[in-house]
């Protein structure tokens, strides 16, 4: 009849073009055609949805809801648990889902340090080797800067749509960027304290210089 069954698949040469047939390979006019169903020894699915009267139709979310509009559908082959079932559905997922946490913190990290960039003309206060290295580059040091603020915004903002979703998660996360947050402050508040002594002894030092006597 013209078909030939390779791996699976059905192969015909009937209508291809002569050129193709003496090549003997699979050029223009090559018919390839597969045939799959369910595994009758199985019949049965395990379907995920909202069940309305007898008629099962994909979940919505509500409107007070965090994802609002947000549907979820499923069917499966086999009966399967429900953990099992979330459980892999989460796997799917989990790619994606840290590909959009690490890309938004990326994105908020990136904001800060182009908003801390006018303090690249702080590079000139450095010591004399680190002005060297960073002579070239400064904003390699409002890069860093720029680090903890962006963890604590995401860390922040994390926290606060997890609290909602689950506590447990949640309370910890604002825990910890309640602590970033507190050593932000106090080592802004140490280098506001080293700036100012040095000032005041810069001041002291001036004020006890000995007058020269009149020539």
């Amino acid at each position: 009849n013209g078909w030939t069954n390779a791996s699976g698949w059905y192969t015909s040469m009937t209508w291809a073009a002569p050129a193709s047939q003496a090549g003997g390979q699979y050029l223009l006019g090559t018919v390839r055609v597969r045939f799959e169903s369910n595994d009758w020894r199985y019949p049965g699915v395990t379907v995920l949805g909202e069940n309305h009267e007898g008629k099962i139709s994909q979940w919505k979310a509500g409107p007070r809801s965090l994802c609002s509009g947000h549907k979820v559908g499923q069917l499966r082959n086999g009966r399967i648990s429900y953990d099992r079932l979330f459980r892999e559905m989460r796997r799917e997922l989990w790619s994606q889902i840290w590909i959009f946490r690490i890309s938004g913190f990326i994105l908020v990290w990136y904001a800060l340090a182009l908003l801390l960039g006018p303090l690249e003309v702080a590079t000139c206060c450095l010591p004399g080797c680190m002005q060297n290295c960073f002579a070239d580059q400064p904003e390699v040091p409002t890069c860093c800067a720029s680090f903890l603020p962006a963890v604590a915004c995401t860390t922040l903002v994390t926290g606060i749509v997890w609290i909602t979703i689950l506590p447990k998660v949640g309370v910890p996360l604002l825990i910890f960027c309640g602590c970033l947050i507190l050593l932000g402050l106090i080592l802004a508040m140490r280098s506001a304290c080293k700036a100012y002594g040095a000032k005041a002894r810069v001041k002291v030092d001036t004020d006890l210089e000995p007058l020269l006597p009149p020539e």
